[in-house]
């Protein structure tokens, strides 16, 4: 063997064993953190494909039945263990262990998983989609989304950083229909309803009680923000509130846009029927429609919070947004 065809099979070796090693695998552990169980759940009831570990990208669908037989991860691991493995029966009459399906975004951590999210959400809306074209026998589906009845034909994320997470498209092939989403159940999973940065939100960066919330901070932390630390004020200009929550193009008689977005969801999406052919867009946890308020531990507020990556308007360690009151365990008010 010459040199350069051992060195190709030594470097073909060692990206095999570094991919295998990359490409994480799910267990119990990974499911039970963060709401992954659900994902994981949600996936093989609505027939959505796993990444095989060592597959080169092949794709496999979990037989439909299990999700209805488990409610825990004690469940799956009962039902399904033998031997030491946890042996899961796929769509094709074979079987696969939990631990060949790849860990993929979808039950990445945190600061991964708000795309991640969003993008299951979008797979699971666009197969209700489908479903519902079959059962009605139409091109398109009639959906209220907020205030706004809809003829859509597909759901797709909105490109960019907008306000607007995902939207629909309609029997003429315009975007409508635009959709901010949170993840999780409770405002603590939210991490924020908008930044007030002037890159980022040049609107709401304008704002005179955002000016003077920046400089109270700039006078608080001459040094820097101390770890731990989240200090907060409370808004008093309605607008600003929505706007920090529907997109900086909200007002009152404003079109829906990717700033001025027709619906808030929190939690899992559906579509729920109304009568007849009329269905409507609706979340687990929460759904405002544009311009309602959000109050309790939902209501926004500004809040500047360490982080220590960041230096928000020249206060080091410090990030500054508007965020769910109930979101985070706030220090004092200022």
């Amino acid at each position: 063997m010459t040199i350069l065809r051992l060195s190709i099979v030594v470097l073909l070796v060692v990206n095999y064993k570094y991919l295998k090693k990359v490409m994480a695998s799910l267990s119990p552990t990974e499911l039970r953190k963060r709401n992954n169980f659900s994902l994981f759940k949600t996936r093989i009831a609505t027939r959505g494909d796993f990444t095989l570990v060592e597959g080169n990208g092949s794709k496999v669908k979990v037989d439909p039945r299990v999700a209805k037989q488990i409610k825990t991860v004690d469940d799956l691991v009962s039902f399904y263990t033998v031997g030491n493995s946890i042996i899961l029966p796929t769509t094709m009459n074979k079987q696969i262990r939990l631990t060949q399906l790849y860990k993929d975004s979808v039950f990445s951590g945190r600061s991964q998983n708000t795309t991640a999210a969003e993008d299951e959400e979008i797979r699971i809306i666009r197969e209700s989609l489908s479903k519902l074209k079959q059962k009605l026998g139409s091109d398109s589906i009639n959906l209220q989304i907020g205030k706004n009845y809809y003829q859509v034909v597909d759901v797709e994320s909105t490109p960019g950083t907008p306000k607007s997470d995902f939207h629909f498209r309609d029997v003429n092939g315009r975007m409508v229909g635009f959709v901010s989403h949170k993840d999780g159940s409770s405002p603590t999973a939210i991490q924020q309803w908008g930044g007030i940065t002037q890159r980022g939100e040049p609107v709401l960066a304008a704002h005179p009680e955002t000016k003077a919330f920046v400089e109270t901070c700039r006078q608080m932390f001459p040094s820097g923000i101390p770890p731990a630390t989240t200090v907060a004020r409370r808004i008093k200009d309605k607008n600003l509130k929505l706007q920090s929550v529907y997109g900086s193009g909200y007002s009152a008689n404003a079109q829906s846009s990717i700033q001025n977005v027709d619906l808030l969801l929190q939690g899992r999406v559906s579509l729920q029927n109304i009568s007849g052919n009329k269905y409507r867009l609706v979340a687990t946890a929460q759904t405002h429609k544009n311009g309602e308020d959000l109050t309790g531990g939902n209501e926004p507020v500004f809040m500047a919070i360490y982080k220590g990556d960041r230096n928000n308007y020249g206060i080091k360690g410090a990030r500054l947004v508007i965020s769910a009151k109930g979101g985070r365990n706030i220090k004092q008010y200022i």
